[in-house]
């Protein structure tokens, strides 16, 4: 099945509450996750809440990585979007899960700009060659 991207989203729980309020730190781990992704960086943005939580964007030549955090409730949601055979996606979601210290993930993967059968594009839930092929929930140990 050809497809033109892959889109990855993840709620990360149990996750290490100061690293969620960290601007600086959130915005090296999510360009390291592009690099995990084989992704190129073209440009990046964090912004730190008074309240604790960080919001980041980091924008792809092959799309983007953006993540919400929520230290108060020890929670990041996470979307990946790339393009492109080159890039994993799934691999810098695993990344982000491992570095913010994150007990349990969720994740989804589809396939994006797939044929369909109506002559446009359609997605669909992500192959097993690429991924999870429904909503995935692992639970993680807490990394010290």
């Amino acid at each position: 099945m050809d497809t033109l991207g892959r889109h990855v989203i993840a709620e990360l729980d149990g996750c290490d509450a100061e690293i969620l309020s960290d601007c600086a730190t959130i915005r090296r781990l999510l360009l390291e996750a592009a690099r995990c992704a084989n992704a190129t960086a073209l440009a990046d943005e964090t912004f730190g809440f008074h309240e604790g939580g960080v919001s980041g964007f980091v924008l792809l030549a092959e799309s983007h990585i953006s993540i919400h955090t929520w230290p108060e409730h020890h929670y990041a949601a996470i979307d990946i979007y790339t393009c492109g055979c080159h890039t994993m996606p799934e691999k810098a979601c695993s990344f982000l899960a491992d570095r913010l210290r994150t007990s349990q993930v969720q994740m989804t993967a589809l396939d994006r700009g797939v044929s369909g059968r109506s002559g446009g594009h359609e997605h669909r839930m992500g192959t097993a060659l690429r991924g999870a092929v429904v909503p995935t929930l692992v639970n993680l140990p807490n990394s010290a």
